[in-house]
């Protein structure tokens, strides 16, 4: 979500200013547009009086405010049939159609802002994104289908052929006592090795 910062309503109010500028219509000072939002989004009656009150102005430029208007067409005075020393400033078509254009150019301009920024906030990812690829190489992707990587079997430990425990001196015919079939035979692998094997293998205890 974009963060909002106290100068984003500025931001906004420059792009709409910019765009009002740049069309052709009439080209009020602050004063002048006061004047007419007051009496376009607010209740009528509105007289030269009550406006100076709401906007804390004095009177007469109140009225430079409201011929100013009036050459526009974007507003019209009219004298109060209840006082006669009092003038009633009224709204027009024009001036209705003026506002409801200005009111567009704000919503077109929150829409580009919000735009700029999104395109802003993407380059910032995609370059973050290419400094972390460049610092860190990513992995080769496995090709689809390829076979799983067997493990390689683990290298049984070498054995340490078991020690004579009693002299060969007078035993030197090994498979007498460990042939198949013996008191005591050989492992079914040793099969068909001599008694010099045995002796050569197995160390013989002192």
């Amino acid at each position: 979500m974009m963060a909002v910062t106290d100068l984003d309503p500025l931001d906004i109010w420059r792009r709409a200013m910019v765009a009002n500028v740049r069309r052709d219509a009439p080209d009020l000072s602050a004063r002048q547009m006061a004047v007419l939002l007051t009496v376009y989004m607010t209740g009528p009656p509105h007289t030269v009086r009550g406006l100076a009150e709401v906007l804390n102005v004095s009177k007469p430029a109140i009225t430079r405010a409201i011929d100013r208007l009036g050459e526009f067409g974007l507003a019209r005075r009219k004298t109060d049939p209840r006082d006669r020393r009092s003038v009633i400033v009224q709204r027009t078509v024009k001036g209705s159609i003026y506002l409801a254009e200005f009111a567009e150019i704000i919503n077109e301009a929150t829409v580009e802002r919000e735009r700029d920024l999104a395109a802003a906030e993407a380059r910032q990812a995609k370059a973050r994104a290419k400094k972390a690829a460049v610092a860190k190489p990513a992995k080769a992707a496995k090709p689809k289908g390829a076979p799983a990587k067997t493990p390689k079997p683990a290298t049984p430990a070498a054995k340490t052929p078991a020690v004579v425990p009693h002299p060969v001196e007078g035993r030197e015919n090994c498979l007498t006592c460990h042939d198949t079939g013996a008191l005591k035979p050989f492992p079914d692998d040793h099969l068909g090795r001599t008694s010099n094997t045995c002796v050569g293998c197995h160390l013989v205890a002192g």
